[in-house]
């Protein structure tokens, strides 16, 4: 079954924070990564603000490990109440190796 067009959107738009973190991203970069017009950005996921929140949400439930540490660091409501399993797996990937 095909992905609905906002889960296509936040897919790209969470693979695009691990690169450059939520406040770097733009309508613009996220509709050219999920291949929709920015006007399908701003339908499904509001205002910037709103879409960093939906992308958290998003890297939470797909328990994108990089994008919640991010959200840690930056004290993003959705990443500090993610599950403590995925908080702790986000902390330990901030040590040094």
């Amino acid at each position: 079954m095909a992905k609905n067009l906002k889960d296509q959107i936040l897919d790209a738009a969470v693979k695009l924070a691990e690169r450059r973190g939520l406040g770097g991203l733009t309508r613009t970069m996220i509709a050219k990564a999920a291949r929709v017009a920015p006007g399908s950005v701003s339908y499904h996921l509001g205002d910037m603000d709103d879409a960093r929140n939906a992308i958290m949400a998003h890297a939470v439930v797909k328990e994108n490990v990089r994008v919640v540490a991010h959200g840690l660091i930056t004290n993003h409501p959705q990443a500090l109440a993610a599950p403590e399993a995925l908080r702790t797996l986000a902390r330990e990937s901030l040590q040094p190796a």
